[in-house]
């Protein structure tokens, strides 16, 4: 285990990871590694990290609505399946607790990039307790410690409740709304959602060739 390595989580962690066959000589094999190492790390909290397992598990997961879908469909065949594969335990961690994980993942987890521009997803449980607006007065930044700071993009008044966006502000309604159901399993009813003209933006309308 190198200093590196300890650097960046718990020794615990690797303790954990060496439980298990995984196998890094194919790029099949560490393209499936990549999709589960976040839910890997995720469900060894218990074991490294209680307290932060503790705080993960606070965070809406939408198994029930996830039940039967493409998504979970997904998240069987693809991440539980290479979970099994690779030696992680049924009776000590159930199918329905790795897809209560990859719930909890996909409705709360930001996007992330290093300062070497490699993209990865990271949980920061207050930051996810965030409302979202697509007209929102904050924006987020992950700092190069790893940790996420909010950043106002308007006027914020005392009192008023404070916003990120959970989809893309450039996005149409359209997009952002079948983003917002699939991912975070809901419909927006923020007043550019409700709003034909996108507060007149018009982002999601055709322009007229007749028009100049």
């Amino acid at each position: 285990m190198s200093a590196k390595c300890c650097s960046l989580h718990q020794s615990s962690e690797c303790s954990e990871m060496q439980k298990l066959s995984i196998n890094t000589e194919s790029l099949e094999s560490l393209t499936k590694l990549t999709l589960a190492i976040l839910v890997l790390r995720c469900l060894f909290l218990p074991q490294t990290d209680p307290q932060d397992w503790i705080r993960l598990r606070l965070l809406q997961d939408h198994v029930e609505e996830r039940k039967d879908t493409k998504l979970q469909k997904l998240c069987q065949d693809v991440l539980v399946n290479y979970l099994r594969d690779i030696g992680l335990n049924r009776n000590q961690i159930s199918d329905n607790e790795i897809h209560q994980v990859c719930g909890i993942l996909d409705s709360n987890a930001f996007e992330s990039k290093t300062v070497d521009g490699v993209e990865s997803r990271a949980v920061f449980p207050l930051s996810a307790m965030v409302n979202s607006s697509c007209l929102p007065n904050m924006t987020h930044v992950t700092r190069t410690d790893r940790k996420m700071v909010f950043v106002a993009t308007r006027d914020i008044q005392e009192g008023q409740e404070l916003f990120i966006c959970y989809t893309g502000t450039r996005w149409g309604n359209i997009t952002r709304q079948k983003h917002l159901l699939l991912t975070k399993h809901f419909l927006c009813r923020c007043p550019r959602c409700l709003n034909p003209t996108e507060c007149n933006t018009f982002i999601s309308s055709i322009k007229c060739p007749d028009c100049e």
